[in-house]
């Protein structure tokens, strides 16, 4: 048990891009007063024993005590410096943004991923319902919130009159944003990530396209030589059947239109840049950039495909990756009512967020 035990639990979920893309989900694990955590924007799937960062758990629970200012950017700023004044002395990792909300789930385990099957469902319309009807008391579900410090509170609060209605707590989905599972032991973890991997499954009306190809009708070269201009900027294109249908035309792109979660802001920006032909692509892209003050992160071509821009192959890499993801959530949104994309003042404030902003850095996005 202990660190050897997160650790393997933490590279088996990190390795699995049905659970976990880039830098997202989190893990810890508490043994008496203190708690171990993956530290911000770090890799799931390759961190080590030593990697964890260590936290005083009493120093944790003593924030939920204090008072923070009402701006959000303020409360957050300080909440912040209190989490990093929360290590253990000696430590110089940051934690996850998410430590806070570790410290207050009772169970020595706890397991954050971003599923795409499960954001199918957090990203949905029916999605509370749904939940509600597969899961009972057994799942809390917490409506869309800004992650920090606020999240933590939100669902601490949540969860106290959750528990004195009967509720179980295992089991925490987060609209638009993934699923927490906690529990004292790997196998209690696994037992209730299969019990909701098989629910939702059985609901489905269709499976997403896993595999792509990239595409041939314009290529990655070339839309690289349309966007960079003075800059050298790099594409990693992709197209399959799922794709191929949402790119028939604007309003069939909708459904890809906007962020599902924060992961899909920070690596692959909260907008994606369509256009209907390769002649509108230069034009599009610096508009696009004058319009919302950044550089689209995927450009979306009718017919074409998608292609993730970047500083670096890797970044390219990344926002094609992560909004793979976000294709194969629209898909599974279908058999939930439809989907729902985070909401403008939650994606305005992750976009604005020192901490994403770090994350990304991080983790090369």
């Amino acid at each position: 048990m202990g660190i050897k035990d997160l650790t393997e639990i933490t590279n088996r979920y990190g390795g699995d891009k049905d659970f976990v893309l880039a830098g997202g989900g989190n893990t810890s694990f508490k043994d008496g007063e203190v708690m171990f955590v993956k530290p911000s924007g770090t890799s799931m799937a390759d961190i080590g024993p030593g990697d964890f960062v260590k936290m005083d758990l009493p120093g944790l629970k003593e924030i939920m005590k204090r008072q923070y200012p009402e701006q959000s950017a303020a409360r957050e700023a300080m909440a912040l410096e209190d989490l990093m004044n929360a290590r253990v002395p000696g430590e110089s990792r940051r934690p996850s943004v998410e430590t806070l909300l570790h410290a207050l789930l009772p169970y020595k385990y706890v397991v954050h991923t971003h599923p795409a099957l499960v954001n199918g469902l957090t990203c949905s319309v029916l999605g509370s319902e749904i939940a509600e009807e597969l899961f009972g008391t057994e799942a809390l579900w917490v409506p869309v919130v800004n992650p920090g410090y606020i999240l933590a509170r939100t669902i601490n609060d949540m969860l106290e009159k959750h528990r004195a209605g009967g509720g179980g707590d295992s089991i925490i989905f987060l609209q638009n944003h993934g699923v927490f599972i906690q529990a004292d032991t790997l196998a209690a973890i696994d037992a209730v990530y299969d019990k909701v991997v098989s629910a939702l499954t059985s609901r489905l009306k269709r499976f997403p396209v896993r595999d792509f190809t990239v595409p041939s009708a314009l290529s990655e070269d070339a839309v690289a030589d349309m966007v960079s201009g003075d800059a050298e900027l790099k594409a990693a294109g992709a197209l399959n059947a799922d794709l191929e249908a949402y790119l028939q035309d604007s309003e069939s792109f909708e459904p890809l239109s906007l962020s599902f979660t924060p992961d899909h802001i920070v690596y692959c920006g909260f907008k994606p840049l369509y256009c209907e032909g390769a002649e509108e692509i230069a034009d599009a892209y610096r508009e696009h950039a004058a319009t919302f003050g950044a550089p689209a992160k995927i450009l979306a071509v009718r017919g074409a495909g998608i292609f993730g821009l970047g500083s670096t192959a890797r970044a390219a890499e990344l926002a094609r990756e992560v909004f793979l993801d976000g294709v194969k959530i629209a898909v599974y949104t279908e058999s939930f009512g439809g989907h729902r994309f985070m909401p403008r003042d939650k994606i305005d404030f992750i976009r604005n967020w020192e901490v994403e902003q770090y994350r990304s850095s991080v983790s090369g996005g």
